[in-house]
């Protein structure tokens, strides 16, 4: 009687079994889901490489043609001090005052910082010790573009002592920045009777000086 009992049970479960695996089977292929299927193409991808361009007086430097000649200055002249009576012409200068004129303009056209470094060694700026005498000081400087001398807040902004080691440290110029490399001159006024009348001895001299400016350009770190 008790073999009876437990076969019976045991074939109650196995069709319990079955009838629990046929349900899940039907109900897991009725459940509802979203489904997607598609093609991605991978093909023609590329790594565009960093322009490399800097320009000069807008010519390419390092390019085979490259040739930039400079045969003429404009000045921009005022007075250091607001009492000093201005020079005669606006390009003219005069105790008591100072001057700037652009040499020449760098442009940074790459995708990448630059530094540029201009090597004046065979530049040479008005002879220091002749004119120095008449309290004349030139000096070479990197600035941003200036349109006019009414632009600076004054002469300070080009004639201090911090200026940039052009050519051995040179300066950063940013991706679609541009320096321009000015020369610059300031004349101090002297109220004594015989320095005034010695200054005369360069009255109406036409000072002139130049020669070959050497500019290198690379990647900035």
């Amino acid at each position: 009687m008790i073999e009876i009992k437990k076969n019976s049970f045991l074939k109650i479960a196995c069709l319990m079994l079955v009838v629990i695996m046929l349900a899940t089977s039907i109900i897991s292929g009725t459940l509802a889901k979203y489904y997607s299927e598609g093609n991605v193409s991978a093909g023609n991808l590329a790594l565009t490489i960093a322009k490399w361009n800097v320009q000069v007086e807008d010519q390419t430097l390092g390019d085979s043609e490259f040739s930039v000649e400079i045969s003429n200055l404009e000045w921009e002249i005022a007075n250091i001090e607001e009492e000093v009576t201005t020079a005669a012409t606006p390009y003219a200068a005069a105790p008591g005052t100072w001057g700037f004129a652009q040499i020449v303009t760098i442009e940074n056209q790459s995708d990448v910082d630059a530094i540029v470094k201009i090597n004046f060694d065979d530049f040479s700026l008005p002879d220091a010790t002749k004119y120095g005498k008449y309290g004349m000081e030139f000096k070479i400087v990197a600035m941003p573009h200036i349109e006019s001398i009414d632009d600076m807040s004054g002469y300070e902004d080009m004639t201090n002592d911090d200026v940039v080691d052009l050519k051995n440290d040179g300066v950063r110029i940013a991706i679609n920045d541009s320096i321009t490399i000015y020369v610059c001159y300031t004349w101090e006024f002297d109220g004594d009777t015989k320095n005034n009348v010695d200054d005369t001895d360069i009255a109406g001299e036409s000072i002139e000086f130049g020669g070959t400016i050497t500019i290198t350009a690379e990647q900035a770190n």
